[in-house]
Protein backbone atom coordinates (compact mmCIF):
# COMPACT_ATOMS: atom_id res chain seq x y z
CA UNK A 1 0.00 0.00 0.00
CA UNK A 2 1.30 3.27 -0.94
CA UNK A 3 0.83 6.38 1.39
CA UNK A 4 1.41 9.86 0.75
CA UNK A 5 3.16 11.78 3.87
CA UNK A 6 3.91 15.78 3.70
CA UNK A 7 6.63 16.05 6.39
CA UNK A 8 6.89 19.83 7.68
CA UNK A 9 8.37 21.94 10.93
CA UNK A 10 7.28 24.95 11.86
CA UNK A 11 9.53 27.00 14.67
CA UNK A 12 8.49 29.48 17.62
CA UNK A 13 9.03 31.21 20.68
CA UNK A 14 7.16 29.66 23.59
CA UNK A 15 6.48 32.58 26.36
CA UNK A 16 5.60 29.86 28.73
CA UNK A 17 8.79 28.16 29.07
CA UNK A 18 10.76 31.53 27.83
CA UNK A 19 12.79 29.26 24.75
CA UNK A 20 12.00 28.23 21.23
CA UNK A 21 10.07 25.26 19.97
CA UNK A 22 9.66 23.25 17.20
CA UNK A 23 6.73 21.23 16.21
CA UNK A 24 6.85 18.73 13.57
CA UNK A 25 4.08 17.25 11.70
CA UNK A 26 3.48 14.54 9.35
CA UNK A 27 0.11 14.64 6.97
CA UNK A 28 -1.47 12.02 5.87
CA UNK A 29 -4.88 11.31 4.14
CA UNK A 30 -6.41 11.17 7.06
CA UNK A 31 -4.98 13.42 9.28
CA UNK A 32 -1.61 14.31 10.89
CA UNK A 33 0.73 13.62 13.72
CA UNK A 34 2.78 15.72 15.18
CA UNK A 35 5.18 16.18 18.28
CA UNK A 36 5.99 19.35 19.91
CA UNK A 37 9.62 19.81 21.50
CA UNK A 38 11.99 22.59 22.33
CA UNK A 39 14.76 23.73 19.73
CA UNK A 40 18.13 23.02 21.73
CA UNK A 41 21.04 22.80 18.68
CA UNK A 42 21.28 21.87 15.51
CA UNK A 43 22.35 18.39 16.71
CA UNK A 44 19.32 17.65 18.91
CA UNK A 45 17.14 19.10 16.69
CA UNK A 46 18.38 16.93 13.46
CA UNK A 47 18.38 13.72 15.93
CA UNK A 48 14.66 15.11 17.04
CA UNK A 49 13.68 15.20 12.95
CA UNK A 50 14.55 11.52 12.33
CA UNK A 51 13.53 10.33 15.51
CA UNK A 52 9.43 11.97 15.09
CA UNK A 53 10.24 10.38 10.73
CA UNK A 54 10.89 6.84 12.18
CA UNK A 55 8.06 6.79 14.40
CA UNK A 56 5.57 8.20 11.47
CA UNK A 57 6.40 5.59 9.70
CA UNK A 58 6.31 2.50 12.39
CA UNK A 59 2.82 4.02 12.96
CA UNK A 60 1.71 4.06 9.44
CA UNK A 61 3.18 0.46 9.47
CA UNK A 62 1.13 -0.21 12.06
CA UNK A 63 -2.35 1.29 10.88
CA UNK A 64 -2.20 3.79 14.00
CA UNK A 65 -4.34 6.64 13.51
CA UNK A 66 -3.07 10.30 13.32
CA UNK A 67 -1.97 11.38 17.22
CA UNK A 68 0.55 13.11 19.03
CA UNK A 69 3.67 11.71 18.68
CA UNK A 70 5.63 10.94 22.14
CA UNK A 71 9.34 11.76 21.68
CA UNK A 72 9.97 11.18 25.36
CA UNK A 73 13.61 10.22 25.19
CA UNK A 74 14.28 13.30 23.63
CA UNK A 75 17.64 14.88 24.04
CA UNK A 76 16.91 18.69 26.15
Amino acid sequence: MQVTVRFAEFEYYDINHDEDWVRFTATVDRGSYYAEVPRVSARVFRENKDKFKAKVIDYLASQVDPCEVNLEDTIH
